[in-house]
């Protein structure tokens, strides 16, 4: 599915940048996106995967839209991601149910992402 949507994808921010977008996706129409991605190794014992969505050295800057245009949340210990916009992100922490993380949510997450970009 990933092939159909997405004509390349590049890594540029060094490991262990402060700055930058983790990838740089080109989807077949042209349209270029920024990616961050975020991870969790499992959940919290209120069954939510918590992942900070802050910025800079002290993680006090909001992501704005010359930041990132989407995100991509992993849990780890699932192998699993949740994609969401920019705009669907608010506060200091995401938390996500352990339940979401499913291969279906998985697809349908990230093609929602591409199609609400690629009808801009």
């Amino acid at each position: 599915m990933l092939q159909r949507l997405v004509k390349s994808i590049a890594s540029i921010s060094p490991p262990h940048s402060q700055d930058g977008p983790d990838l740089i996706i080109a989807l077949d129409s042209g349209i270029v996106l920024k990616c961050q991605v975020k991870s969790a190794d499992k959940a919290q014992p209120d069954k939510r995967y918590n992942f900070g969505v802050r910025r800079g050295r002290n993680k006090t800057k909001e992501y704005l839209a010359i930041d990132a245009d989407f995100f991509v949340f992993c849990a780890l210990d699932k192998r699993l991601c949740i994609f969401r916009t920019l705009t669907e992100i608010k506060g200091i922490t995401h938390k996500i149910y352990s339940s979401q993380f499913t291969r279906e949510n998985e697809l349908k997450t990230l093609k929602k992402v591409f199609e609400d970009f690629d009808e801009c």
